[in-house]
């Protein structure tokens, strides 16, 4: 079974773009997206013709209005706020996103008889590898969330699963990530200042995050899922250093780094998550060494 229409939050970001692209292009389903009014629309401009886009001026009448018009089968939660570091003026910002604009999300479902949502978690909740210790206020901010879902589920016996996401990337990737940073310091020639680089990465190449999607968003309907969570993780971990070491057997030493130039992060990951519940069914095809072929093939010539 799969779905005549789906509804994506976040639709133009990243992943949210990438899980609308491949749907469109694909599957016999209609995808229809929310945007803000200053949302940057380059993510889906090749597809902007394909989907159908609501705009959100901050209202849950206006939720509740494109879940009552479109009825979607599904919900695909992407919508978010990231904040590695927040000041005081930031709270307001993480509460609406990441919070009360979910709820408005749940309400409304309730309200329409939406039943399936698959819900963006993340890897950042457990910083020195414990069960819940959030590494930001972002992080927090997903976690009281998913803290709230529990009632909803129980109490209107909605059916949803959360996946937790470690770092992810891939071609066109636009964000101010590691691997992105790495690669535009290999363009340019310059000299990168880092830490010491012994942080522990995880990264799932975005191919392998859009299957995982999909796949989440067939088995909450098959096996009726209520309220799970699972993580979408790769099972290779490398210190920043070691994947710098990879990117320079790719472009044959290209990539400048100097190591300790900068302090770490408050709360930088050393010990990764290791008891996380992966997928059901789903593992990550896509290699590290073979994604970051993908990135820097078009610039190097030897392999």
């Amino acid at each position: 079974m799969w779905y005549g229409k789906v509804f994506i939050t976040g639709i133009t970001g990243y992943i949210g773009s990438n899980i609308a692209r491949y749907i469109v292009n694909n599957m016999k389903c209609q995808v229809i997206g929310i945007k803000r009014e200053t949302s940057n629309m380059d993510y889906v401009r090749d597809i902007e013709d394909k989907i159908k886009l609501y705009q959100f001026g901050g209202s849950f009448k206006e939720i509740d209005k494109i879940l009552s018009t479109e009825k979607p089968d599904i919900i695909f939660h992407l919508a978010a706020r990231f904040l590695h570091n927040h000041t005081p003026d930031d709270i307001d910002d993480l509460i609406n996103s990441n919070i009360k604009f979910g709820m408005y999300i749940l309400e409304s479902m309730v309200r329409n008889k939406v039943k399936y949502l698959i819900n963006t978690g993340t890897s950042w909740l457990h910083y020195n590898n414990e069960e819940y210790n959030p590494v930001n206020l972002y992080a927090a901010t997903k976690k009281a969330f998913q803290d709230i879902l529990k009632f909803y589920t129980e109490a209107y016996n909605l059916n949803v699963i959360t996946l937790d996401l470690t770092d992810t990337y891939g071609p066109g990737d636009k964000r101010k990530k590691i691997i992105n940073l790495l690669k535009e310091a290999y363009l340019s020639g310059k000299v990168l200042d880092m830490s010491p680089g012994k942080q522990v990465m995880n990264f799932v190449y975005i191919d392998d995050v859009v299957v995982a999607y999909l796949h989440a968003a067939e088995i909450v309907y098959k096996k009726n899922f209520k309220n799970e969570c699972f993580s979408v993780v790769s099972n290779e971990n490398y210190t920043l250093q070691e994947i710098v070491g990879i990117i320079n057997e790719i472009t044959g030493d290209r990539l400048k780094v100097r190591w300790g130039a900068l302090p770490y992060r408050e709360k930088e990951f050393f010990s990764p998550w290791m008891n996380y519940k992966i997928l059901p069914d789903w593992q990550p095809r896509v290699k590290l060494k073979e994604g970051l072929k993908i990135l820097f093939r078009e610039d190097v010539k030897k392999y």
